[in-house]
């Protein structure tokens, strides 16, 4: 049995020679310590390369990966970055617009219940509703005004001007006017001391803004009048006096094309309080003649300014009204003052003696004043060669 056995020496050649036996190792027992050992030993070589083509091919799968990654990403990276850079441009050039104040165009794509999203080349610009045109938003003679919403739907796929408001890339976020645009031709056409259709826009505590309209409906301008403009009488609030939509006539007052700010006044288009106050409360009374009382007898009296003008057919007037009226004679440009009409008014406008000048035209030089004190009302005819701010300029000085 030992002579069909190998050599020890030639059992450990053999065994070093080979990795995997093909056949089982017979072996004595004198040799069966070495056979195991190095059976272990190559089992344990096997491994080790098995987990260095295991490490290799992890490390190298991983980095094939990372590196068609960054291939994959350096191809893509100009497309990426040209696209950016287009997208820059875009809010640069739109940025600059707005600075201008310029007039744009854009298709409006889509509309929702607070406006319509409008495309300004590759950027898409928000139109709220309160700057749409108001044009379009005033109903024809007779008919009902149409609402916001189905004007929005009805400009859906339109092209319209348009003034950008507000750029913010930051928030992607771009607000446009269509009103602005409107306004920015039709202030051009506004004049002062015009009067024209409007409507009330929105109301402030110092005062509301109206939109200016032409004859035609066409949307002009939107103007403030001021609180002391709304009406003859003291106001308090505006909402005492209009409404948000009420159809109002405004005169112009100021126009500063620079800064796109209009000057307006309701009540220079209202009745004038002195003719409306006096007709409406003596409406059979004659209109006085410059005799009664005559300049001469004023002049008399303004020694004795505290006396009352004695007269059988009519009341005494305002107190202090006659030294004011001695004043006035005494101005350069003033050749005759007469006193007129008296009334009494049902509610108290002033306690203190007030001269307010009528807001009508003078007639061959003759101005209207109206004085009051409480109730009382009176009229104050003045003849001169004054124009009306000289006049104004005038009673400043002696109240």
């Amino acid at each position: 049995m030992a002579s069909s056995l190998l050599p020890a020496r030639a059992n450990t050649s053999l065994l070093a020679s080979s990795r995997v036996l093909s056949r089982p190792l017979r072996v004595t027992s004198g040799d069966c310590r070495l056979g195991i050992s190095l059976r272990q030993q190559n089992q344990g070589q096997q491994q080790q390369q098995q987990q260095q083509q295991r490490r290799r091919r992890s490390s190298g799968g991983s980095f094939r990966v990372r590196a068609s990654a960054v291939e994959n990403a350096a191809a893509a990276e100009p497309n990426v970055t040209d696209e950016g850079k287009q997208r820059k441009a875009e809010w640069a050039r739109v940025r600059g617009v707005a600075e201008k104040g310029a007039v744009v165009r854009g298709r409006v794509v889509s509309a929702n219940a607070g406006g319509l999203l409008v495309r300004l080349g590759p950027l898409q610009a928000f139109l709220p509703l309160s700057q749409l045109d108001p044009a379009r938003l005033r109903g024809t003679a007779g008919a009902a005004p149409p609402s916001a919403a189905d004007v929005a739907r009805g400009l859906v796929g339109s092209m319209v001007g348009l003034r950008i408001l507000e750029v913010d890339e930051a928030r992607t976020r771009l607000v446009v006017s269509e009103k602005r645009a409107a306004a920015a031709k039709g202030l051009r056409r506004v004049e002062e001391g015009s009067v024209y259709p409007g409507m009330v826009a929105s109301v402030a505590d110092f005062g509301v803004f109206v939109d200016l309209f032409q004859p035609d409906g066409a949307f002009l301008a939107t103007g403030l009048a001021h609180l002391s403009e709304l009406s003859w009488d003291p106001v308090r609030s505006p909402a005492d006096v209009v409404a948000v939509g009420d159809d109002v006539s405004a005169m112009v007052l100021q126009v500063d094309r620079e800064r796109e700010r209009v000057g307006l006044s309701l009540k220079q288009v209202q009745a004038d309080p002195l003719l409306e106050t006096l007709d409406r409360l003596l409406p059979f009374q004659p209109a006085p003649d410059a005799s009664s009382p005559s300049p001469s007898a004023l002049e008399a009296a303004s020694s004795a300014p505290s006396s009352p003008l004695p007269a059988a057919s009519s009341p005494p007037p305002l107190p202090g009204l006659l030294a004011l009226c001695s004043q006035l004679r005494q101005q350069p440009g003033i050749s005759s003052v007469a006193l007129g009409r008296q009334a009494v008014e049902r509610r108290v406008v002033s306690q203190d003696l007030e001269l307010w000048l009528s807001n009508a035209p003078a007639a061959e030089g003759q101005f209207t004043l109206l004085a009051r004190a409480g109730r009382l009302v009176q009229e104050v005819q003045v003849a001169t060669t004054l124009d009306r701010e000289q006049m104004k300029d005038v009673l400043k000085q002696i109240l």
